[in-house]
């Protein structure tokens, strides 16, 4: 009989050891991902390491590295698709504040005022509303200020003499 060759323990096999690290580097800094999500991305990151396993010195290290970039870009992707909210412009006591939110917007383009309430209201970042808008960082900031200053010209207590 020929001899069997001998098997890993757990804590010896990389892989195990760098799918662990993985999940619990996920679950510390992403507590919101789904579990579908999180095992979507353990299954993509196990395939990989099992392509070119001689290519990874540190698995735990590569592993949590790896989760923690897909992780962060699956829920910035997620976050791009969401439905903006205009209804909650302002705080719900404060209505003369949110009235006239809401006619300043109301008195921009559509593209203006969309780009306003993502940086404003949704929280956007200018790098993430361009993404969503698929326009170049530049051209979102030129519109923003084009607006902005629309609006401190309309709408801004002017200086008496």
């Amino acid at each position: 009989m020929p001899p069997q060759p001998a098997e890993r323990s757990g804590d010896d096999d990389p892989l195990r050891a760098g799918l662990r690290a993985a999940l619990s580097a996920i679950q510390a800094s992403h507590p919101r991902l789904s579990p579908q999500d999180t095992e979507d991305i353990m299954q993509e990151l196990a395939v990989l390491y099992l392509e070119n396993p001689t290519g990874v010195r540190n698995p735990e290290a590569w592993f949590s590295f790896c989760a923690l970039r897909r992780a962060r870009k699956l829920l910035s992707e997620y976050r791009l698709h969401l439905p903006i909210d205009e209804t909650h412009l302002a705080d719900p006591e404060d209505r003369e504040a949110e009235f006239l939110a809401r006619k300043l917007l109301a008195t921009l383009n559509e593209d203006s005022r969309r780009l306003l309430i993502r940086l404003y209201i949704a929280g956007f970042t200018l790098r993430e509303i361009a993404t969503a808008e698929g326009r170049s960082l530049r051209s979102v900031q030129r519109q923003l200020a084009r607006a902005l200053d629309l609006l401190r010209a309309r709408y801004a207590p002017r200086k008496s003499v």
